[in-house]
Protein backbone atom coordinates (compact mmCIF):
# COMPACT_ATOMS: atom_id res chain seq x y z
CA UNK A 1 0.00 0.00 0.00
CA UNK A 2 2.67 2.53 0.73
CA UNK A 3 4.76 1.66 -2.41
CA UNK A 4 1.29 2.30 -4.30
CA UNK A 5 1.09 5.47 -2.74
CA UNK A 6 4.57 6.71 -2.68
CA UNK A 7 4.97 5.97 -6.59
CA UNK A 8 1.56 7.83 -7.11
CA UNK A 9 3.02 10.49 -5.59
CA UNK A 10 6.83 10.70 -7.20
CA UNK A 11 4.58 9.56 -10.62
CA UNK A 12 2.53 13.47 -10.19
CA UNK A 13 5.93 14.95 -9.14
CA UNK A 14 7.96 13.89 -12.21
CA UNK A 15 4.81 14.47 -14.80
CA UNK A 16 4.52 17.90 -13.30
CA UNK A 17 8.05 18.55 -13.93
CA UNK A 18 8.33 17.84 -17.09
CA UNK A 19 5.45 19.99 -17.65
CA UNK A 20 7.24 22.80 -15.87
CA UNK A 21 10.29 21.71 -18.23
CA UNK A 22 7.90 22.06 -21.50
CA UNK A 23 6.55 25.23 -20.57
CA UNK A 24 9.96 26.92 -19.49
CA UNK A 25 11.47 25.55 -23.09
CA UNK A 26 8.32 27.09 -24.64
CA UNK A 27 9.34 30.46 -23.10
CA UNK A 28 12.99 30.49 -23.70
CA UNK A 29 12.76 29.52 -27.39
CA UNK A 30 9.34 31.27 -28.02
CA UNK A 31 8.53 34.30 -25.76
CA UNK A 32 11.87 34.97 -25.30
CA UNK A 33 12.83 35.44 -28.59
CA UNK A 34 13.02 38.71 -31.16
CA UNK A 35 12.79 36.21 -34.17
CA UNK A 36 9.31 34.44 -32.75
CA UNK A 37 7.87 37.84 -32.94
CA UNK A 38 9.41 39.35 -35.86
CA UNK A 39 8.77 35.87 -37.98
CA UNK A 40 4.87 36.52 -37.57
CA UNK A 41 4.60 39.70 -38.03
CA UNK A 42 6.18 39.25 -41.50
CA UNK A 43 4.86 36.17 -41.81
CA UNK A 44 1.32 37.50 -41.95
CA UNK A 45 2.21 40.90 -43.16
CA UNK A 46 0.92 42.90 -40.34
CA UNK A 47 3.73 45.83 -41.33
CA UNK A 48 1.86 46.89 -44.63
CA UNK A 49 -1.58 45.82 -42.73
CA UNK A 50 -0.78 48.15 -40.31
CA UNK A 51 -1.46 50.88 -42.06
CA UNK A 52 -5.06 49.98 -43.30
CA UNK A 53 -5.95 49.34 -39.74
CA UNK A 54 -4.13 52.86 -37.85
CA UNK A 55 -1.99 54.77 -39.48
CA UNK A 56 -4.46 55.60 -42.28
CA UNK A 57 -7.84 55.48 -40.44
CA UNK A 58 -6.32 57.71 -37.58
CA UNK A 59 -5.45 60.00 -40.31
CA UNK A 60 -8.67 60.48 -42.13
CA UNK A 61 -10.13 60.96 -39.15
CA UNK A 62 -8.46 63.94 -38.05
CA UNK A 63 -8.76 64.72 -41.67
CA UNK A 64 -12.70 64.43 -41.14
CA UNK A 65 -12.81 66.42 -37.67
CA UNK A 66 -10.44 68.96 -38.17
CA UNK A 67 -9.93 69.32 -42.06
CA UNK A 68 -6.49 68.55 -42.02
CA UNK A 69 -3.71 66.14 -41.06
CA UNK A 70 -0.59 67.02 -38.91
CA UNK A 71 0.97 63.04 -39.69
CA UNK A 72 1.14 64.93 -43.31
CA UNK A 73 2.53 67.92 -42.45
CA UNK A 74 -1.23 69.51 -41.70
CA UNK A 75 -2.22 69.75 -45.10
CA UNK A 76 -5.76 69.92 -46.34
CA UNK A 77 -6.11 66.54 -49.02
CA UNK A 78 -8.54 64.45 -50.56
CA UNK A 79 -9.64 61.31 -48.32
CA UNK A 80 -8.48 59.17 -51.04
CA UNK A 81 -4.98 60.80 -50.94
CA UNK A 82 -4.43 59.78 -47.65
CA UNK A 83 -3.34 56.57 -48.16
CA UNK A 84 -0.18 57.10 -50.52
CA UNK A 85 0.44 60.14 -48.75
CA UNK A 86 0.66 58.22 -45.66
CA UNK A 87 2.69 55.67 -46.94
CA UNK A 88 5.40 58.54 -48.53
CA UNK A 89 5.66 60.07 -45.32
CA UNK A 90 6.48 56.53 -43.41
CA UNK A 91 7.76 54.02 -46.40
CA UNK A 92 6.55 50.36 -44.89
CA UNK A 93 10.01 49.38 -44.78
CA UNK A 94 10.74 51.88 -42.46
CA UNK A 95 7.83 51.07 -40.41
CA UNK A 96 9.20 47.56 -40.36
CA UNK A 97 12.23 48.67 -39.06
CA UNK A 98 11.10 50.43 -36.28
CA UNK A 99 8.80 48.05 -35.40
CA UNK A 100 11.58 45.54 -35.23
CA UNK A 101 14.12 47.83 -33.35
CA UNK A 102 11.40 48.24 -30.79
CA UNK A 103 10.80 44.60 -30.28
CA UNK A 104 14.33 44.34 -30.19
CA UNK A 105 14.43 46.46 -27.53
CA UNK A 106 11.69 44.82 -25.67
CA UNK A 107 12.87 41.24 -25.57
CA UNK A 108 16.56 42.44 -24.47
CA UNK A 109 14.75 43.74 -21.56
CA UNK A 110 13.09 40.61 -20.54
CA UNK A 111 16.14 38.70 -20.98
CA UNK A 112 18.34 41.24 -19.02
CA UNK A 113 20.47 41.67 -21.68
CA UNK A 114 23.70 44.16 -20.51
CA UNK A 115 23.50 47.78 -21.21
CA UNK A 116 26.57 48.56 -23.81
CA UNK A 117 27.05 51.47 -22.35
CA UNK A 118 27.09 50.81 -18.60
CA UNK A 119 27.61 47.11 -18.46
CA UNK A 120 24.81 46.55 -16.13
CA UNK A 121 21.34 44.99 -17.17
CA UNK A 122 18.92 47.36 -19.50
CA UNK A 123 16.61 48.91 -16.64
CA UNK A 124 14.02 50.51 -19.23
CA UNK A 125 12.90 49.09 -22.26
CA UNK A 126 14.29 50.37 -25.29
CA UNK A 127 10.47 50.40 -26.90
CA UNK A 128 10.19 53.86 -28.80
CA UNK A 129 9.64 54.21 -32.55
CA UNK A 130 11.92 56.85 -33.73
CA UNK A 131 10.33 59.54 -35.56
CA UNK A 132 13.28 62.14 -35.76
CA UNK A 133 14.61 61.22 -38.78
CA UNK A 134 11.38 61.02 -40.53
CA UNK A 135 10.15 64.20 -39.36
CA UNK A 136 13.13 66.25 -38.99
CA UNK A 137 14.02 68.42 -36.21
CA UNK A 138 11.53 71.25 -34.98
CA UNK A 139 12.58 74.38 -36.99
CA UNK A 140 14.28 76.26 -35.63
CA UNK A 141 15.82 73.05 -34.11
CA UNK A 142 16.02 73.24 -29.84
CA UNK A 143 19.03 74.28 -27.93
CA UNK A 144 21.62 71.61 -28.03
CA UNK A 145 20.18 69.45 -30.94
CA UNK A 146 21.70 69.54 -34.83
CA UNK A 147 19.47 70.40 -37.36
CA UNK A 148 18.07 66.96 -39.36
CA UNK A 149 15.46 67.76 -42.56
CA UNK A 150 13.77 64.21 -42.27
CA UNK A 151 12.31 61.97 -45.17
CA UNK A 152 9.03 63.30 -44.50
CA UNK A 153 9.30 66.97 -46.18
CA UNK A 154 10.75 65.54 -49.56
CA UNK A 155 7.80 63.16 -49.75
CA UNK A 156 4.92 65.61 -49.17
CA UNK A 157 6.81 68.21 -51.12
CA UNK A 158 6.61 65.24 -53.97
CA UNK A 159 3.08 65.01 -53.67
CA UNK A 160 2.25 68.46 -53.51
CA UNK A 161 4.29 68.54 -56.97
CA UNK A 162 1.82 65.94 -58.58
CA UNK A 163 -0.73 67.86 -57.57
CA UNK A 164 0.56 71.02 -59.41
CA UNK A 165 0.94 68.97 -62.40
CA UNK A 166 -2.48 67.12 -62.30
CA UNK A 167 -5.08 69.03 -60.14
CA UNK A 168 -5.25 72.56 -61.33
CA UNK A 169 -7.50 74.34 -63.51
CA UNK A 170 -5.50 76.86 -65.70
CA UNK A 171 -7.77 80.04 -65.67
CA UNK A 172 -8.94 81.43 -69.45
CA UNK A 173 -5.30 82.87 -71.24
CA UNK A 174 -5.18 86.82 -71.15
CA UNK A 175 -2.53 88.80 -73.28
CA UNK A 176 -2.58 91.48 -69.90
CA UNK A 177 0.59 91.00 -67.76
CA UNK A 178 -0.76 93.29 -64.64
CA UNK A 179 -4.21 90.40 -64.41
CA UNK A 180 -1.50 87.66 -64.75
CA UNK A 181 0.80 89.18 -61.60
CA UNK A 182 -2.39 89.04 -59.69
CA UNK A 183 -3.77 85.65 -60.57
CA UNK A 184 -0.35 84.40 -59.89
CA UNK A 185 -0.01 86.31 -56.47
CA UNK A 186 -3.11 85.05 -55.80
CA UNK A 187 -2.02 81.36 -56.42
CA UNK A 188 1.26 81.68 -54.45
CA UNK A 189 -0.47 83.27 -51.66
CA UNK A 190 -2.83 80.15 -51.91
CA UNK A 191 0.41 77.73 -50.99
CA UNK A 192 0.43 78.96 -47.89
CA UNK A 193 -2.02 76.55 -47.18
CA UNK A 194 -3.15 74.57 -50.73
CA UNK A 195 -6.05 72.85 -51.60
CA UNK A 196 -6.35 71.54 -54.67
CA UNK A 197 -7.39 71.97 -57.17
CA UNK A 198 -5.81 74.76 -57.28
CA UNK A 199 -6.50 78.11 -60.04
CA UNK A 200 -3.63 78.99 -62.14
CA UNK A 201 -3.04 81.82 -64.69
CA UNK A 202 -1.93 80.62 -68.28
CA UNK A 203 0.88 82.67 -69.84
CA UNK A 204 -0.04 80.91 -73.43
CA UNK A 205 -0.17 84.98 -74.82
CA UNK A 206 2.61 86.27 -73.51
CA UNK A 207 6.34 86.06 -74.22
CA UNK A 208 8.57 83.97 -73.16
CA UNK A 209 11.00 86.49 -71.45
CA UNK A 210 7.44 88.38 -70.29
CA UNK A 211 6.77 85.30 -67.52
CA UNK A 212 9.90 86.25 -65.79
CA UNK A 213 8.45 89.94 -65.26
CA UNK A 214 5.02 88.28 -64.31
CA UNK A 215 6.14 86.28 -61.91
CA UNK A 216 8.52 88.98 -60.47
CA UNK A 217 5.66 91.34 -60.56
CA UNK A 218 3.81 88.25 -58.71
CA UNK A 219 6.19 88.11 -56.04
CA UNK A 220 6.23 91.92 -55.36
CA UNK A 221 2.21 91.99 -54.92
CA UNK A 222 2.44 88.81 -52.63
CA UNK A 223 5.30 90.75 -50.63
CA UNK A 224 3.38 93.87 -50.20
CA UNK A 225 0.85 91.72 -47.87
CA UNK A 226 1.36 90.11 -44.55
CA UNK A 227 3.72 87.23 -45.24
CA UNK A 228 6.05 85.70 -42.78
CA UNK A 229 9.97 86.09 -43.35
CA UNK A 230 11.11 82.85 -43.75
CA UNK A 231 8.62 82.65 -46.42
CA UNK A 232 10.29 86.01 -47.82
CA UNK A 233 13.32 84.17 -47.57
CA UNK A 234 12.87 80.48 -48.73
CA UNK A 235 11.35 81.98 -52.18
CA UNK A 236 14.47 84.71 -52.15
CA UNK A 237 16.90 81.16 -52.20
CA UNK A 238 15.15 79.63 -55.32
CA UNK A 239 14.30 82.88 -57.15
CA UNK A 240 17.04 81.94 -59.84
CA UNK A 241 15.91 78.35 -59.89
CA UNK A 242 11.87 79.36 -60.54
CA UNK A 243 12.59 82.04 -63.13
CA UNK A 244 15.12 79.12 -64.73
CA UNK A 245 12.00 76.72 -65.12
CA UNK A 246 9.96 79.29 -66.41
CA UNK A 247 12.32 80.13 -69.33
CA UNK A 248 13.50 76.71 -70.02
CA UNK A 249 9.79 75.38 -71.54
CA UNK A 250 8.85 75.89 -74.89
CA UNK A 251 5.25 75.38 -73.46
CA UNK A 252 4.11 78.60 -71.24
CA UNK A 253 1.81 76.06 -69.48
CA UNK A 254 4.19 73.83 -68.12
CA UNK A 255 6.66 76.32 -67.70
CA UNK A 256 4.63 77.59 -65.06
CA UNK A 257 3.92 74.47 -63.52
CA UNK A 258 7.29 73.48 -63.02
CA UNK A 259 8.15 77.33 -61.60
CA UNK A 260 5.20 76.53 -59.12
CA UNK A 261 6.57 73.23 -58.06
CA UNK A 262 9.54 74.91 -57.02
CA UNK A 263 7.93 77.90 -55.23
CA UNK A 264 5.23 75.85 -53.40
CA UNK A 265 8.17 73.81 -51.16
CA UNK A 266 9.24 77.68 -49.44
CA UNK A 267 6.07 78.76 -49.32
CA UNK A 268 4.08 75.82 -47.81
CA UNK A 269 7.32 74.78 -45.23
CA UNK A 270 5.68 76.58 -42.56
CA UNK A 271 2.37 75.00 -42.56
CA UNK A 272 3.95 71.61 -42.76
CA UNK A 273 6.47 72.40 -39.53
CA UNK A 274 3.54 73.56 -37.95
CA UNK A 275 1.46 70.19 -38.53
CA UNK A 276 4.33 68.38 -37.31
CA UNK A 277 4.73 70.47 -34.18
CA UNK A 278 1.59 69.78 -33.76
CA UNK A 279 1.68 66.40 -34.30
CA UNK A 280 5.13 66.03 -32.07
CA UNK A 281 3.25 68.12 -29.04
CA UNK A 282 0.39 65.47 -29.12
CA UNK A 283 1.89 62.32 -29.56
CA UNK A 284 5.68 62.13 -29.14
CA UNK A 285 7.99 63.04 -25.90
CA UNK A 286 10.69 65.40 -26.10
CA UNK A 287 13.04 63.52 -28.02
CA UNK A 288 10.48 63.15 -31.06
CA UNK A 289 9.55 59.41 -30.10
CA UNK A 290 6.50 57.47 -29.53
CA UNK A 291 7.01 56.21 -25.92
CA UNK A 292 4.33 53.33 -26.02
CA UNK A 293 5.07 52.41 -22.63
CA UNK A 294 3.93 56.19 -21.64
CA UNK A 295 0.80 55.59 -23.56
CA UNK A 296 0.12 52.62 -21.70
CA UNK A 297 0.60 54.88 -18.25
CA UNK A 298 -1.38 57.23 -19.41
CA UNK A 299 -4.56 54.72 -20.35
CA UNK A 300 -4.29 52.91 -16.99
CA UNK A 301 -4.21 56.74 -15.22
CA UNK A 302 -0.64 55.94 -14.14
CA UNK A 303 2.87 57.18 -14.31
CA UNK A 304 5.53 55.39 -16.74
CA UNK A 305 7.76 54.63 -13.33
CA UNK A 306 4.88 53.00 -11.99
CA UNK A 307 3.79 51.06 -14.99
CA UNK A 308 8.02 50.28 -15.29
CA UNK A 309 7.69 49.01 -11.55
CA UNK A 310 5.04 46.52 -12.92
CA UNK A 311 7.39 45.62 -15.56
CA UNK A 312 10.28 44.62 -13.20
CA UNK A 313 8.85 42.32 -11.02
CA UNK A 314 6.96 40.53 -14.34
CA UNK A 315 10.68 40.40 -15.87
CA UNK A 316 12.27 39.32 -12.43
CA UNK A 317 9.98 36.72 -12.34
CA UNK A 318 10.40 35.72 -16.06
CA UNK A 319 14.16 35.38 -15.02
CA UNK A 320 13.66 33.05 -12.29
CA UNK A 321 11.75 30.54 -14.29
CA UNK A 322 14.40 31.16 -17.51
CA UNK A 323 16.88 30.57 -15.38
CA UNK A 324 16.09 27.90 -12.44
CA UNK A 325 13.32 26.19 -13.85
CA UNK A 326 14.70 24.23 -16.49
CA UNK A 327 17.14 23.14 -14.69
CA UNK A 328 15.17 22.13 -11.28
CA UNK A 329 12.69 20.47 -13.57
CA UNK A 330 15.56 18.37 -14.65
CA UNK A 331 16.45 17.57 -11.57
CA UNK A 332 13.10 17.13 -10.22
CA UNK A 333 12.86 14.67 -13.07
CA UNK A 334 15.84 12.87 -12.35
CA UNK A 335 15.67 12.62 -9.26
CA UNK A 336 11.93 11.38 -9.14
CA UNK A 337 12.99 9.16 -11.95
CA UNK A 338 15.12 7.47 -9.16
CA UNK A 339 13.47 7.86 -5.90
CA UNK A 340 10.69 6.08 -8.35
CA UNK A 341 12.70 3.11 -9.13
CA UNK A 342 14.11 2.81 -5.75
CA UNK A 343 10.85 2.25 -3.93
CA UNK A 344 10.27 -0.87 -6.47
CA UNK A 345 13.74 -2.14 -5.62
CA UNK A 346 15.00 -5.03 -5.35
CA UNK A 347 13.02 -5.83 -8.66
CA UNK A 348 15.07 -4.37 -11.54
CA UNK A 349 12.11 -4.83 -13.83
CA UNK A 350 9.88 -2.58 -11.58
CA UNK A 351 12.85 0.13 -10.68
CA UNK A 352 13.17 0.59 -14.58
CA UNK A 353 9.88 0.18 -15.47
CA UNK A 354 8.02 2.71 -13.46
CA UNK A 355 9.77 5.66 -14.04
CA UNK A 356 9.69 4.59 -17.76
CA UNK A 357 6.00 4.21 -17.15
CA UNK A 358 5.52 7.76 -15.60
CA UNK A 359 7.73 9.21 -18.79
CA UNK A 360 6.41 7.65 -21.57
CA UNK A 361 2.77 8.79 -20.42
CA UNK A 362 3.41 11.93 -19.37
CA UNK A 363 5.58 12.18 -23.17
CA UNK A 364 2.40 10.86 -24.70
CA UNK A 365 -0.28 13.02 -22.40
CA UNK A 366 1.65 16.37 -23.45
CA UNK A 367 2.26 15.23 -27.04
CA UNK A 368 -1.24 14.79 -27.65
CA UNK A 369 -1.85 18.27 -25.78
CA UNK A 370 0.07 19.67 -28.26
CA UNK A 371 -1.22 18.39 -31.29
CA UNK A 372 -5.06 19.16 -30.18
CA UNK A 373 -3.86 22.67 -29.43
CA UNK A 374 -2.05 23.06 -32.44
CA UNK A 375 -5.33 22.18 -34.58
CA UNK A 376 -8.08 23.88 -32.12
CA UNK A 377 -6.37 26.68 -30.54
CA UNK A 378 -5.79 29.07 -33.42
CA UNK A 379 -9.43 28.75 -34.32
CA UNK A 380 -10.25 29.37 -30.57
CA UNK A 381 -8.56 32.12 -30.58
CA UNK A 382 -10.76 33.50 -33.31
CA UNK A 383 -13.78 32.22 -31.69
CA UNK A 384 -12.65 33.92 -28.75
CA UNK A 385 -12.31 37.68 -30.85
CA UNK A 386 -15.12 39.14 -31.79
CA UNK A 387 -15.20 41.98 -35.08
CA UNK A 388 -17.76 44.03 -35.92
CA UNK A 389 -17.76 47.69 -37.58
CA UNK A 390 -17.17 49.46 -34.46
CA UNK A 391 -14.19 47.80 -33.20
CA UNK A 392 -13.25 44.21 -31.35
CA UNK A 393 -13.86 42.89 -28.43
CA UNK A 394 -13.41 39.51 -26.33
CA UNK A 395 -16.45 36.81 -26.10
CA UNK A 396 -17.12 37.90 -22.47
CA UNK A 397 -17.45 41.71 -23.64
CA UNK A 398 -14.69 43.04 -23.04
CA UNK A 399 -15.18 46.18 -25.00
CA UNK A 400 -11.68 47.73 -26.95
CA UNK A 401 -10.46 50.83 -29.17
CA UNK A 402 -9.09 48.42 -31.84
CA UNK A 403 -10.30 48.73 -35.15
CA UNK A 404 -11.68 45.65 -36.45
CA UNK A 405 -8.52 46.17 -39.02
CA UNK A 406 -6.29 45.81 -36.09
CA UNK A 407 -7.97 43.26 -34.18
CA UNK A 408 -8.38 40.99 -37.49
CA UNK A 409 -4.60 41.36 -37.51
CA UNK A 410 -4.01 40.22 -34.20
CA UNK A 411 -6.15 37.28 -34.34
CA UNK A 412 -4.16 36.71 -37.31
CA UNK A 413 -0.73 36.95 -35.64
CA UNK A 414 -2.16 35.11 -32.50
CA UNK A 415 -3.15 32.58 -34.75
CA UNK A 416 0.14 31.86 -36.15
CA UNK A 417 1.96 32.18 -32.60
CA UNK A 418 -0.04 29.45 -30.86
CA UNK A 419 0.27 26.66 -33.99
CA UNK A 420 4.08 27.70 -33.27
CA UNK A 421 4.52 27.19 -29.79
CA UNK A 422 2.06 24.59 -29.73
CA UNK A 423 4.09 22.52 -32.33
CA UNK A 424 7.35 23.65 -30.53
CA UNK A 425 6.17 21.13 -27.74
CA UNK A 426 5.52 18.01 -29.84
CA UNK A 427 9.42 17.36 -30.19
CA UNK A 428 10.37 17.83 -26.25
CA UNK A 429 7.18 15.77 -25.78
CA UNK A 430 8.36 12.91 -28.45
CA UNK A 431 11.96 12.76 -26.35
CA UNK A 432 10.60 12.83 -23.38
CA UNK A 433 8.56 9.93 -24.33
CA UNK A 434 11.36 7.85 -26.20
CA UNK A 435 13.14 7.48 -23.27
CA UNK A 436 10.59 6.42 -21.11
CA UNK A 437 10.01 3.78 -23.88
CA UNK A 438 13.83 2.82 -23.56
CA UNK A 439 13.33 2.34 -19.74
CA UNK A 440 10.04 0.32 -20.52
CA UNK A 441 12.10 -1.60 -22.83
CA UNK A 442 15.10 -2.07 -20.79
CA UNK A 443 12.64 -3.54 -18.37
CA UNK A 444 11.74 -6.31 -19.62
CA UNK A 445 15.45 -6.58 -20.84
CA UNK A 446 16.40 -6.77 -17.50
CA UNK A 447 13.27 -9.27 -16.51
CA UNK A 448 14.43 -11.92 -18.77
CA UNK A 449 18.46 -11.59 -17.58
CA UNK A 450 17.27 -11.07 -13.48
CA UNK A 451 15.06 -13.38 -11.79
CA UNK A 452 11.85 -12.32 -10.63
CA UNK A 453 12.41 -10.85 -7.39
Amino acid sequence: MLRAIASFLLGLVVFLAVLTFLLVGTLRSHFLSEDFYTRHLDENDAYNRLYDAVLIPKTQDQLQEEGRASFVGGLRIEPGDVGSLVKGVLPPPELQRQVESAIEGAVDYLNKEEDTATGDPIEVPNVFIELRPILGTRVPPPSGVSPVEGTAKPAIFDFLKKQIENNVEILPPTPSESVLSQQLKETLDQFRDPKFPLKIPSMSQISREARVDVYQEGKELLFAGVVPQEIRDGLEEVDAEIKAELLRHDDPDKALIEALAVAIRPIAEPLINQGFDNFRDEQLDSQDRFDPILKVAENRGETKPQVLEDLDEARDWIDRGKTLGSWVALLVIAVGSIALGLVHLPSIRSALRWPGLTLFLSGAVFLGVAIVLRAELPNRLEDFVVSDKTGCATVADVESSFTPELCEIGVDVARSMASDVSGGLIIPSIVILIIGAGLIFASFVAGRVTPRQ
